[in-house]
């Protein structure tokens, strides 16, 4: 008996096999792929321009919130060598974000993140909480403090990073890209 004559039935059953191993393991792709990053440009602005982040998404307890912001970098320039008087860590550097925000008062900007983005398309600043509201204005913790106002943000990068666009995003998978140069 031949190998091809032995092995034929499993050579057979193998791509069904793995076309069912896909099928059963696809709807995890939204709840650990999709849901997980930023992969929606909303808009894009070219330096000293503005875009415009306009957005919906829905809370745990059901709410539908609108987000709606329009952003532009005032500055970006190396930030001291210590951020909330801790030192910035050898190998690193880190950028001071200027922004300039408008929104209607009733949008909630919950989830703020501002990243820095090198030409390769590495990624520094996930994670950082709300700095889309300024930090001296208790009465707004998610909600604007006026038509039109200024937030800053410090981001740690690699020491060689150089950002070449800031991408800001709330919650959810969607961002605005503000290039930093031409």
């Amino acid at each position: 008996m031949t190998w091809w004559r032995r092995n034929g039935l499993w050579l057979v059953a193998l791509p069904c096999a793995v076309a069912a191993m896909l099928a059963a393991s696809s709807s995890r792709v939204e709840t650990f792929w999709w849901q997980s990053g930023l992969h929606h440009e909303l808009d894009h602005a070219a330096p000293g321009g503005a875009a415009t982040y306009r957005d919906t998404f829905t809370d745990i307890d059901g709410v539908v919130i609108s987000q709606e912001a329009t952003l532009r970098v005032l500055d970006i320039a190396p930030a001291d060598n210590t951020i909330d008087g801790n030192l910035v860590p050898t190998g690193s550097a880190a950028y001071q974000v200027d922004l300039e925000l408008s929104a209607p008062p009733d949008t909630d900007l919950v989830g703020c993140d501002v990243i820095l983005v090198t030409e390769d398309g590495v990624r520094y600043g996930d994670g950082i909480a709300d700095p889309c509201v300024p930090e001296d204005d208790d009465t707004a913790t998610t909600r604007p403090p006026s038509d039109t106002w200024e937030a800053s943000t410090v981001v740690l990068t690699d020491a060689e990073a150089e950002p070449v666009e800031v991408w800001v995003a709330f919650i959810g998978w969607s961002y605005v890209r503000l290039d930093l140069r031409h």
